[in-house]
């Protein structure tokens, strides 16, 4: 019996999505379209409330793999910049780089969820939760301070629409 391992990690600007699939196995195809949704002004120390959306635009079932493992799904990532000093706002896209777990593909099996052509799947997630913010010290509670951004999630090789928000 062969076994896979699924390792944590966040592929961002992928300039070929084949060469990311060998290496991902969601979503399982290019043609799940892989969008988030937000609200236009958030109030400083509140939760970034955002919605992840998949949909399957192909013919065929399409698989994709949501579980959450320290308050976000595997394989999600968030770049946050500012725009007024177009810094970036996290030192990496997601906390899980901290983390030693290391999944089994048949340990994330449960977590699979098959979309049927034109069906989408939802997630709400909170944007604070998911990258490792710059001086954050370990400390995940962190805040992003009041300003303007944009956003892109990543899943695993897919990159989102960019959204831009306010910290008030």
């Amino acid at each position: 019996m062969k076994t896979k391992l699924i390792l944590f990690q966040i592929v961002t600007n992928s300039e070929n999505y084949s060469d990311f699939q060998k290496m991902f196995k969601y979503p399982s195809s290019e043609i799940v379209e892989f969008t988030f949704t937000a609200a236009e002004k958030y109030t400083f120390g509140e939760p970034i409330e955002m919605t992840l959306k998949w949909l399957n635009k192909s013919q065929d079932n399409q698989v994709i793999m949501i579980r959450d493992y320290w308050e976000h799904p595997i394989g999600i990532g968030a770049s946050i910049i500012n725009i007024k000093t177009n810094d970036t706002q996290q030192k990496y896209t997601s906390r899980h780089i901290l983390s030693s777990n290391f999944f089994l593909e048949n340990e994330l099996k449960e977590y699979e969820i098959t979309l049927k052509p034109n069906e989408s799947k939802t997630h709400p997630i909170h944007l604070n939760e998911i990258p490792y913010l710059e001086n954050n010290d370990m400390n995940f509670s962190k805040k992003l301070p009041k300003g303007t951004y944009t956003a892109q999630i990543n899943y695993y090789a897919k990159s989102s629409n960019e959204l831009k928000f306010i910290i008030e």
